[in-house]
């Protein structure tokens, strides 16, 4: 990972194709890649005000969920983008590293067998302790799959 610091410094995702470390870091790559970062920061937040007013708009407070799960993903891009590389190789990268993890496996996997079960069988959605007690099953198993995580818990390190 390139190491950088000083007024131009900016943080970057990097990837080491040998051995395949993904990190973010910072790099130096001068006044001009800093510029470009900070130009893709401020676009990313006009779109993530705009996004959250038109979805508001049309979805109610909803829009607001679905702003931050799609607009997130053009911001990343533009970020991605500003570092002059291969933007769809580090955005395949990154999507891998965020989507395909055991914990949101596991989430996503759970969640659909809960709402299966719940309409197949009519269990009440009414009942609030039921639904706190699934979803808080959920996460915290989720959370227990990472192994950083439970290194973190077991040897106090990561």
């Amino acid at each position: 990972m390139a190491g950088g610091s000083g007024p131009c410094s900016t943080f970057v995702f990097t990837n080491d194709s040998r051995n395949g470390d993904h990190a973010v870091g910072t790099s130096d790559h001068g006044a001009s890649s800093g510029a470009a970062f900070g130009v893709a920061n401020l676009f990313w937040t006009l779109l993530e005000v705009i996004g959250a007013c038109i979805l508001v708009l049309a979805l109610g407070p909803r829009g607001l969920a679905w702003s931050y799960a799609f607009v997130v993903w053009i911001g990343l891009w533009l970020l991605m983008a500003s570092l002059h590389r291969n933007t769809g190789g580090l955005m395949r990268n990154l999507a891998r590293e965020i989507v395909v993890r055991p914990s949101v496996i596991c989430a996503a996997g759970s969640t659909v067998a809960v709402t299966l079960l719940a309409r197949t069988f009519h269990l009440p959605a009414r009942e609030s302790w039921l639904i706190y007690a699934v979803a808080g099953t959920v996460i915290l198993s989720s959370y227990l799959l990472e192994p950083e995580l439970r290194g973190f818990l077991v040897h106090g390190e990561t």
